[in-house]
């Protein structure tokens, strides 16, 4: 499938197939024995992820397809507990537990398997959930998985540190089917609203609404949701006022989702459902891929391709030459024909307003650009006049840490200092 010029994709598709199906060719039973799938395995620690310098961070392995959580707990054990010691202190000072992504307990008798062909994503991430014994717990019960409520009680009565790392562990989560419940007002799209979180003070001059849009569009898209149409257009409200009150969109919106909302689907060009894709995959998969797209993968790279294209839902294998248009019909099959009842719904109430910001695909694109934090965007914002050596020293100090931060890192430092996880503040 050819790429797309500017003209062509503001201009859009004609007709209803903008994806046209490709000729791929079956391979023999490759997939068939594979019989290992790749997760992700992190730590979290007393309610905070443990970072790679404290022994934590996150590692990719292989594990059967048929593993439970014993397996899991075991290899987590081996590798954040390695001779049964860790920097956090020996394992049976812990109880220990396995959590999904979404910091649920994970069932004993669900195996790695079955997560992937429920949940449907590229590389699932499970955690070692620890908690440090007090006298008389019993280190085989599990971990005790603290609520909302208890972790701001334990931080407020100073029992739970945190640094601006953990930034995401802090912010209060907000109740988001009370805030889709005020937007069913149609109303809402013209108040002049202001936020406070329960317990917390502060006022809100703006900063408050950004970590509000902010807080809800984390929750929200960290959970599969679910919702009639009238909850859909709440969703969509939410989306527009934020954009409209404080230059707010969520970055982890896919673009080409986003598109489709705001112009219809025949304006989402190929290229944008490529792009789109790659931004969802983890690292890793995306350098499989591009390997992938300019030359014959081989051994182990080959069969790692074969797993993604089946976690991806594609039953037989792409050549070299058409594999992105393959995965240009993955993209439109997840971010548009899946999310197609979503999408209408929000499309209805948001696109109107939505239009009136960007008056084209190339428009919405670069706005996507001009939020995304860089570490050269992140420092130019800073200002600051150090009237000695020693804040000088500060100031070097800091921006030696903003340097340092990946793209994740970026972003909870902006959600930190301005309530935003997007730049869209001077």
């Amino acid at each position: 499938m050819g790429t797309m010029s500017n003209k062509d994709s503001d201009q859009g598709f004609e007709g209803e197939n903008t994806v046209q199906p490709t000729n791929m060719r079956l391979k023999s039973n490759k997939r068939a024995w594979k019989t290992t799938r790749q997760i992700e395995l992190g730590w979290i620690h007393d309610n905070i992820q443990v970072r790679k310098r404290s022994g934590g961070g996150t590692r990719v392995l292989d594990m059967n397809k048929n593993a439970t959580k014993t397996e899991i707990l075991s290899q987590a054990k081996k590798l954040f507990f390695p001779n049964e010691k860790s920097k956090m202190g020996k394992w049976e000072e812990f109880s220990h537990d396995i959590v999904n992504f979404q910091e649920a307990q994970v069932d004993e008798d669900v195996s790695v398997g079955d997560y992937y062909e429920t949940h449907k994503l590229g590389l699932l991430r499970f955690y070692l959930f620890t908690k440090t014994l007090t006298s008389g717990d019993d280190p085989d019960e599990g971990a005790d998985i603290q609520t909302d409520e208890q972790h701001e009680n334990a931080t407020e009565s100073g029992q739970d540190k945190h640094t601006m790392e953990e930034v995401e562990q802090l912010t209060p989560k907000i109740h988001n089917n009370e805030l889709i419940a005020q937007f069913k007002d149609e109303a809402m799209m013209t108040y002049s609203v202001k936020y406070s979180f329960i317990d917390e003070m502060g006022a809100d001059a703006d900063g408050v609404s950004r970590d509000v849009y902010a807080a809800f569009w984390t929750e929200f898209l960290d959970c599969a949701a679910e919702g009639a149409d009238e909850e859909w257009k709440s969703v969509g409200r939410i989306l527009a006022k934020g954009l409209k009150d404080h230059g707010y969109i969520p970055f982890r919106l896919a673009q080409a989702f986003t598109a489709a909302v705001i112009f219809g689907e025949h304006f989402v060009s190929p290229d944008l459902l490529f792009d789109s894709l790659m931004l969802y995959l983890s690292q890793s998969e995306r350098d499989l891929l591009s390997t992938a797209l300019q030359e014959a993968v081989v051994g182990d790279d080959e069969e790692e391709l074969l797993d993604l294209m089946d976690r991806m839902g594609v039953r037989t294998v792409p050549t070299q030459d058409n594999l992105r248009a393959v995965l240009v019909q993955v993209a439109h099959k997840q971010m548009i024909q899946h999310p197609k009842y979503v999408l209408d719904n929000i499309a209805e109430v948001a696109g109107p307003l939505l239009r009136k910001f960007f008056p084209s695909v190339q428009d919405m694109k670069k706005l996507y650009e001009d939020i995304k934090p860089t570490t050269r965007k992140v420092i130019k914002m800073i200002t600051a006049s150090p009237a000695n050596s020693a804040e000088n020293q500060s100031l070097q100090f800091f921006h030696q840490y903003i340097r340092g931060l990946d793209e994740i890192g970026l972003r909870k430092l902006m959600r930190f200092l301005t309530g935003s996880d997007v730049i869209c503040v001077k």
